[in-house]
């Protein structure tokens, strides 16, 4: 049976240590736990943890979620001062590791549409850089970006209104000139069942 690969990307630039990491821990396990309620989820869902800041750090790769121990990852949830937060760079670094996935998987026909999730505390420092690697990501994945507030978020869909078009219940049918979803949220809002959200929708449609 194909497993749901999805990738949660969690900032931790400069800006996010303190409350802004306890936040985002918080809404990490309410993530996860929502899950592993979700019986689809447990038998399907392959989860890989990456953190960003002026580099994508890859912390798990592809694992199951009934096998992932968010309690490992505690120590991992720690800002680095005076980091720029290279969103872009990051994005095209998992449009990268994504494709590599894709080529092992396919030929075994292990692989669906993946899902990329961001946890984000405000705007790239690369935004153009950002718009550019977001096009590419959208031709692999569905991507949703969750933001540390409201302002960040419509900070984020004023600027990138150009990309922010499919609605997620029109996800494309995975051929590789098709974009994918690309919608932003406010995560200091979201909850249980939104943050998992993405996931039911990438399995009923």
């Amino acid at each position: 049976m194909k497993h749901i690969p999805l990738f949660l990307s969690i900032d931790v630039s400069g800006k996010t240590d303190g409350d802004i990491i306890k936040f985002f821990w918080e809404k990490f396990n309410l993530l996860i736990d929502g899950f592993r309620k979700n019986p689809f989820a447990l038998e399907l869902l392959h989860i890989e943890i990456t953190f960003f800041n002026r580099n994508l750090i890859r912390v798990i790769p592809l694992t199951p979620i009934c096998d992932l121990s968010p309690n490992n990852l505690k120590d991992y949830f720690k800002g680095v001062k005076s980091t720029p937060r290279l969103l872009g760079k990051a994005t095209l670094e998992l449009a990268e590791i994504i494709g590599k996935y894709e080529q092992d998987c396919i030929t075994k026909n292990l692989w669906q549409r993946p899902i990329v999730i961001f946890f984000t505390a405000g705007m790239p420092n690369d935004t153009l850089d950002f718009y550019n690697s977001i096009i590419r990501l959208r031709k692999k994945a569905e991507i949703f970006v969750f933001c540390l507030n409201e302002n960040v978020r419509q900070f984020f869909s004023s600027r990138y209104h150009e990309v922010h078009s499919r609605r997620w219940g029109e996800l494309s049918d995975g051929k590789d000139n098709a974009n994918g979803a690309f919608e932003i949220y406010d995560l200091s809002t979201a909850s249980e069942s939104l943050l998992i959200y993405p996931f039911q929708i990438r399995y009923f449609s």
